[in-house]
């Protein structure tokens, strides 16, 4: 059972990777005029997946406070087209995902909005790491 949730979580994670370093290839070829028309076909997109997977997994209840993390990503998906024509794509991406990184790393190493501390067992090591992931 745990093989199959593994390869289940690497097929996803392939996936995901792939899909969401595609979605933004077409604004490099088309005028995205100020973004706006762009936010609102991905939110259509991912409302309709959403829909596909909650009927899915037959209709779990819904989190409030979920769907302010769905409105965080909606104003930045919304800023996107900005920050390729400002600074391009692959610097937006690049402080984009880095931020992303230092973000996750600290909600879980602090304890922030109500989730677990975790605390490493080593600091050093844990902030080495966090470093070498942003550089790299």
């Amino acid at each position: 059972m745990e093989e199959q949730n593994n390869a289940l979580g690497l097929i996803a994670a392939f996936l995901a990777t792939v899909l969401y370093g595609s979605c933004y290839v077409p604004v490099r070829w088309f005028e995205a005029g100020d973004g706006l028309y762009f936010q609102w076909m991905m939110c259509i997109g991912q409302l309709i997946s959403g829909v596909f997977v909650l009927a899915l997994v037959d209709w779990p209840p819904i989190f409030p406070l979920a769907m302010l993390g769905g409105a965080f990503f909606a104003i930045g998906n919304a800023l996107t087209i900005t920050i390729m024509d400002g600074i391009g794509m692959a610097v937006g991406s690049l402080l984009w995902n880095t931020v992303t990184c230092i973000v996750g790393w600290a909600v879980s190493r602090f304890g922030l909005f109500g989730s677990l501390k975790k605390v490493p067992y080593d600091n050093v090591m844990n902030i080495i790491g966090v470093i070498v992931v942003c550089i790299g």
